[in-house]
Formats: C-alpha cells, structure tokens, sequence
C-alpha cells in the first residue's frame, strides 16, 4: 500500500477462501504461467537471459524470475525494509545494506536475486 502498510491482495484472499475450502486457480507471480505469458509478449527473439524482473518482494518477484529462469534486481527499501533494516540513511546512500541481512532474508524466503538496489526512481 502507499502508506507501507500490508493491504488484502488477491493472494492472500485465494489463501483464505482455500483454507475455507473453495477451489483456487493462481496466477500472478510467483507462477511460472505469469512469467511465461510476459516472454510470448516480449517476444521470441528476445532470450530469457537478456530478461531482468525487477520487484521488492522475494516471495513473489525474486522466486519468480528464479523459477522461470530470468536474472532479477530486488528493491531492498521495499515491502521487505523492515526486515532488512533499511533506513532513510540506505535509501540516500550514505549507509551500505547489511549483507549478512539480506543473506539472512534469501535463505528465510528460499530466493536469491541476481543484483540488489536500494531503491529504484522511475
């Protein structure tokens, strides 16, 4: 959420009507047909080892693009800041991200990303 606050997304609401006991179909990341619908898009000519998945979450974006085979940059001031230990001094660049931190968080969430940004501007 905007605010950085955890909202009800469409996975969490498919975990609950699962535990519920309703039938769930996933798309999206991490799901490889999510990856896979992106690659018909870009286009054949393009191989997936010119590909970078770019996201802030390593249950959804980084173990993605591993699974799919692509490389990927994770935001670390993302919705896993807090974990991490990002603070505003990271996010301008006079503190370096603890690696034994975001090592920590790659074994927890079995997901290892290829580059790692602090924080990314459009």
């Amino acid at each position: 959420m905007p605010d950085g606050k955890r909202g009800y997304m469409p996975g969490l609401l498919a975990k609950k009507y699962e535990e519920l006991g309703g039938r769930v179909r996933y798309f999206g990341k991490p799901h490889s047909a999510a990856f896979d619908a992106c690659m018909r898009v870009i286009g054949s000519d393009v191989p997936r080892s010119r590909v970078l998945h770019v996201g802030d979450s390593l249950v959804h974006d980084i173990a993605g693009a591993n699974r799919a085979g692509v490389d990927s940059l994770f935001i670390a001031a993302g919705i896993h800041a807090d974990e991490i230990g990002v603070t505003p001094a990271h996010i301008a660049g006079d503190e370096q991200i603890s690696l034994q931190a975001l090592h920590h968080m790659y074994q927890e969430y079995d997901a290892k990303p290829t580059h790692v940004a602090c924080s990314f501007e459009w």
